[in-house]
């Protein structure tokens, strides 16, 4: 089922309408019906909740483009990204070339670091790898969600500090979706490339990238 996305970033948004896809693109038919419309309501409630969108795209074809520039201009092009930022993270999974790719933009950029990304794919290739997609891409999708929560309460934290407290509503937030007791049990880190290559998906190491519009971190594609 396919349905056209509404973030808060919409009215600024100059993709035209035509273009705003859907927080899950399933152009390979790894997922039934059934589990798309399950899926797409995670990753809306996720990406609604958390102001970051939570992208998966399954293809057939990267169209002779590497697995990183396809996710990027799959983003950008198809207008992802809540706020001024457009912070988001895409999964992107090639079936015919075996490859994946997680490219993060925004908020994105700093809730997940390079031991977030081999974290998250740590969990998630093996169901990917035996064909277990839906397992697959809601490991991914609440790992998102974990670590956007985490970073989030890490920033509400430093704007204590600062004299900003937090308010009710977030406060209602964290006690409905608790977060990990400590960063550090989500940062574990796990060695994913072993794991990708008993199983036969790449483990590409995903590159960070920033927003064009992003002053706030310093790291690259």
């Amino acid at each position: 089922m396919l349905m056209i996305r509404f973030s808060a970033a919409a009215e600024e948004n100059v993709i035209p309408e035509t273009r705003q896809l859907p927080r899950l693109v399933d152009r390979a038919d790894l997922l039934s019906e059934l589990e798309e419309e399950e899926l797409e309501a995670r990753l809306d409630e996720i990406s609604e909740r958390q102001q970051a969108d939570v992208v998966v795209v399954t293809v057939n074809s990267l169209d002779g483009k590497s697995a990183q520039d396809y996710a990027d201009d799959f983003y950008d092009y198809n207008g992802y990204g809540i706020g001024t930022d457009k912070s988001g993270i895409l999964l992107l999974v090639s079936m015919e070339a075996r490859d994946w790719h997680i490219t993060t933009t925004g908020f994105g950029i700093r809730a997940i670091t390079d031991a977030g990304l081999d974290y998250i794919s740590d969990q998630f290739l093996p169901y990917l790898s035996d064909g277990e997609y839906l397992d697959a891409f809601e490991t991914y999708a609440d790992l998102c969600d974990e670590f956007l929560r985490v970073d989030r309460r890490q920033r509400e934290i430093e704007d204590t500090l600062d004299g900003n407290g937090q308010t009710d509503n977030q406060e209602d937030k964290d006690r409905e979706h608790p977060c990990p007791t400590t960063l550090e049990e989500l940062l574990h880190h796990h060695v994913v490339q072993a794991i990708a290559g008993e199983l036969g998906f790449g483990s590409c190491s995903s590159l960070l990238r920033e927003s064009v519009n992003s002053t706030q971190c310093e790291q690259g594609h």
